[in-house]
């Protein structure tokens, strides 16, 4: 039986208990919240629900000790639990309790035996069966991230993995300590070789807190393919749809192209929580967390536009409707600089399958792989034909805007091109264009 927030005490019979629950993780209230007051000495409980504000009151309880506990499906869910308090009402009085959940500090020593110290932090969560919702027991949780050293004889940066795993409970759950803060995390779980979750992408934040959940496909796969499907759309921050947008797997080598209006369809897929890569041209890629399965929700992914680094403004006198890329490029193929350059009739006469196959005749580049995977990076190191493979190296510009190493050249289509320009290190190039290491430009029509 729920009393009423604000029943004058008057009024009221027996005694009162009344508060509020808070989220300490995040610093918030916590609706909807269920408060539950179960006497020491006498049998029965009384409950209610927090409202919007994280308070709840229970009005006319026989006097007495009692326990005074909390619990939100979304604590449930990630295997976390608000500490009860014991409190002794007296008849004609109110009595305050705080209920929230325990600081990252709090867990952190708890769960690690260790005090939480600066740019260290702890992973909680929870591994369920994606077919029934039951905890999975004795799965491995890994968790792997990049670090770097620094040679300051020869100041070269060596990049290596890190990492390690957990495994989960009795109960699904599992704690991962001494996982670093602020840093780019992949996180997946694994039940055995063939059973797993999708790559998941993750940060623990300055609180040194990260909260997750995963859901497991405990049955044999007995087929090549699943089942299942993950559905959406793609939108821009200011939800105007993407067209034709590039979603694949985290991990895994199924992928799908959207249509027009930004829909996409993933099939084939066993149950569980998954990692869902998006890339379009314009668009920073970003990766959003999905669940395959019964029920499985359709995904709203939302891209944020490419950062555009503008250089100092100049004014030049141009052809009246001519942009002003196409007519420098126009200037640079009939000057004879340098570099190597591409019209879209020599791209045509190519046949390229792919923007990328345009680049594995030059001899100082090496392409790995193929479609959104394909990799492009230098095969001779400038001056000492030392080979080496850098992931800024060769820059590469689209339109005049810097294109980021993470995202696929193929999202290009060569059908779209109206030139490109190859440039190795230390040849002559378009003014403005630093070439640390060789450039490469693509214009499009």
């Amino acid at each position: 039986m729920a009393g009423a927030l604000n029943a004058p005490l008057a009024a009221q019979t027996g005694a009162r208990v009344y508060g509020t629950v808070t989220d300490s993780v995040h610093r918030r209230a916590l609706p909807g919240t269920t408060v539950t007051v179960v006497p020491l000495d006498v049998s029965g409980s009384w409950q209610a629900v927090a409202d919007s504000s994280g308070r709840f009151a229970l009005d006319s309880l026989p006097q007495g000790p009692y326990v005074v506990s909390a619990r939100h499906a979304w604590l449930d869910s990630i295997g976390l639990a608000i500490p009860p308090d014991t409190i002794t009402l007296v008849a004609g009085a109110a009595s305050r309790v705080s209920l929230g959940v325990p600081s990252p500090a709090t867990i952190y020593g708890e769960s690690c035996h260790a005090p939480l110290t600066s740019g260290k932090g702890i992973i909680v969560g929870y591994v369920r069966s994606a077919e029934s919702g039951a905890a999975v027991a004795g799965a491995a949780v890994g968790v792997l991230w990049n670090d770097f050293t620094l040679d300051m004889k020869t100041l070269h940066v060596h990049t290596f993995e890190q990492g390690g795993y957990v495994r989960t409970d009795s109960a699904g759950a599992f704690r991962a300590c001494g996982i670093p803060t602020l840093k780019a995390l992949t996180i997946q779980a694994q039940l055995d070789p063939v059973r797993s979750t999708g790559v998941m992408d993750a940060e623990i934040d300055s609180s040194g807190l990260l909260l997750t959940s995963f859901r497991l496909g405990v049955e044999p796969h007995t087929k090549p393919t699943g089942p299942y499907a993950i559905s959406g759309i793609v939108k821009a921050e200011d939800g105007t749809v993407v067209p034709h947008p590039h979603v694949s797997l985290v991990g895994d080598t199924v992928r799908t192209t959207g249509d027009d209006e930004g829909h996409f369809r993933l099939t084939g897929l066993y149950p569980g929580t998954v990692g869902v890569q998006v890339q379009a041209i314009g668009y920073s890629p970003t990766r959003v967390t999905a669940e395959a399965g019964p029920g499985g929700l359709p995904v709203s992914v939302f891209l944020m536009p490419a950062a555009v680094m503008l250089d100092s403004v100049q004014a030049f006198a141009r052809r009246a409707g001519v942009p002003a890329w196409k007519e420098d490029f126009d200037e640079r193929l009939h000057a004879h600089v340098g570099g190597a350059l591409m019209t879209a009739a020599d791209i045509r006469q190519r046949s390229p399958h792919e923007t990328t196959d345009l680049l594995r005749s030059v001899p100082w580049l090496t392409v790995n792989g193929t479609g959104l995977d394909a990799k492009v990076e230098l095969r001779l190191k400038p001056m000492t034909g030392e080979r080496i493979g850098v992931e800024s190296c060769p820059q590469v510009y689209v339109d005049g805007v810097e294109w980021k190493a993470d995202e696929s050249l193929n999202l290009i289509a060569p059908s779209v091109l109206y030139g490109m320009e190859v440039y190795r290190h230390g040849e002559v190039s378009p003014a403005g264009y630093a070439n640390p290491c060789g450039l490469i430009f693509f214009w499009t029509k």
